[in-house]
């Protein structure tokens, strides 16, 4: 990111110039506070897409159920060696390949970015963009903490069915001097009832880390629930009187 030093006749109300290097499925949109309009800037690297397609067959591979042998679902990556060894291919040339597509933005105050992997556009309820970004433009209207923000995206999403990997990212262009100036840790909430060993020792581990209890965490949720509620209840009823 760029700052743009006084204002380009071209792009006016702009502030700041955004180049994206993207490989991948994972997406950057331009979102706005004022509305939930967006403006999606990166291509999905799908197997199946004709020209990653045609690379990957003349690469000696298939595209099978839109992966490449079968198994991996993206078409550009970093790592992923095994679908880059053909000696007698170039770099650009191989089954998966790092070579990023380049896009450049301009953005203002009334702007911000979202960046997400795949797994946050899985569920039914993101519509192609459009529920996330109803989502983000109703919570930004109550609130500065896009932390708390994102975290409340990442429930929304996991009660709508989502299953893979989710990490979201929202990037502002605002003086953030004042926004959480030391050092704050939020736990996510806690789901013990699952039985995966594995996560409920990272969880407590984490939480150790940060000088917390399992018992405290579980607590500050269960209040933050309840304020959520209350508000929610109060919503319905001021929606009710009008």
């Amino acid at each position: 990111m760029e700052k743009i030093p006084g204002q380009l006749d071209e792009f006016p109300g702009k502030s700041h110039k955004v180049t994206v290097c993207h490989l991948g499925d994972s997406r950057l949109y331009i979102g706005k506070y004022s509305t939930p309009e967006f403006i999606l800037t990166t291509n999905d690297h799908k197997p199946a897409n004709v020209t990653e397609k045609q690379r990957v067959i003349a690469a000696g591979g298939m595209v099978i159920s839109g992966r490449i042998d079968s198994t991996i679902a993206v078409s550009r990556a970093l790592g992923d060696h095994c679908y880059k060894a053909n000696k007698g291919l170039s770099p650009q040339n191989q089954k998966v390949i790092a070579l990023p597509e380049i896009s450049i933005s301009y953005v203002g105050n009334d702007d911000y970015l979202f960046i997400c992997c795949d797994g946050v556009l899985e569920p039914r309820f993101v519509n192609n963009g459009h529920g996330i970004f109803n989502f983000l433009n109703e919570k930004l209207k109550s609130s500065g903490d896009t932390a708390l923000i994102l975290s409340d995206l990442i429930r929304e999403l996991l009660s709508s069915g989502a299953r893979d990997n989710m990490t979201a990212l929202i990037i502002e262009f605002k003086d953030g001097t004042d926004y959480n100036g030391g050092v704050e840790f939020i736990a996510g909430e806690y789901y013990e009832e699952y039985g995966n060993l594995s996560y409920v020792n990272a969880f407590k581990s984490n939480c150790e880390l940060n000088g917390k209890t399992i018992e405290e965490v579980r607590a500050l949720w269960f209040s933050r629930k309840e304020q959520q509620e209350r508000k929610k209840e109060e919503s319905d009823s001021t929606k009710k009187s009008d």
